[in-house]
């Protein structure tokens, strides 16, 4: 066989231009973006503000007014009268208690024993004495005598808008009964309001507004208390 020379270039040359050809499907390719340097930094994570409920508040310290009725006392804000209060037939220690969270102090409180297992209780909020005897409980059990327009701030009225200090005129204007009590240190005027029925013993329960002077000004409001007298509105006024 003849060998030239010439063909081991040409065989090198098609080698060459092989390498240098397009790179085959299925290589994969150099990714062009530089290599991240350093250490990576985090990212801060985000935080939420806990929602913190707000505080109940005790309807008791929302008062403002009382409102004192034949049988029970109501307390009152700003809007209504729906806040719970007491029948005088019920816990006199409950209330206690809710006048005592409605005043914001506690009474000056008084107790007699008789020695026979019978007690009278007295709670003074200095302008709203509230009382329990069992043996005089009066006619429904407990019951309050006013003689100031407020206690710690808050109103004491009946639901005819008087209060101590009211003319007794205008006490005497509605009134169911009346009557004048003929005391030691002079007269003493009563208008009875809100008459409820007799019990067995005759006895009506009135809310009693006093004044020293039918021209003068309401002295004292008092729920509830008895009286015998069904027949109208008596002479005098």
């Amino acid at each position: 066989m003849h060998r030239t020379l010439a063909s081991v270039p040409l065989l090198a040359l098609v080698a060459l231009l092989v390498g240098c050809g397009p790179t085959p499907p299925g290589d994969t390719p150099v990714d062009p973006r530089p290599t991240p340097t350093g250490s990576p930094v985090a990212l801060p994570t985000p935080t939420t503000t806990p929602t913190i409920p707000a505080a109940e508040i005790d309807p008791l310290d929302t008062v403002t007014r009382i409102l004192v009725l034949t049988e029970q006392v109501r307390f009152c804000d700003d809007v209504a009268c729906t806040i719970d209060g007491f029948r005088y037939d019920g816990d006199p220690a409950l209330a206690v208690a809710k006048l005592t969270a409605v005043f914001g102090t506690a009474p000056a409180s008084e107790r007699y024993d008789d020695g026979g297992g019978q007690f009278s209780e007295y709670h003074d909020w200095g302008g709203l004495l509230l009382y329990f005897s069992t043996i005089d409980s009066g006619p429904l059990g407990m019951g309050v005598s006013v003689d100031a327009g407020a206690v710690e701030g808050v109103a004491v009225e009946t639901e005819h808008g008087v209060r101590v200090g009211t003319p007794m005129s205008e006490a005497l204007e509605n009134a169911d009964l009346v009557y004048t009590q003929n005391g030691e240190s002079g007269d003493v005027y009563e208008a009875h309001f809100d008459v409820i029925a007799a019990d067995a013993n005759n006895l009506r329960a009135v809310i009693a507004f006093r004044a020293i002077d039918t021209a003068g000004p309401v002295t004292s409001i008092s729920a509830p208390i008895s009286t015998g007298d069904s027949s109208g509105p008596a002479a005098g006024f």
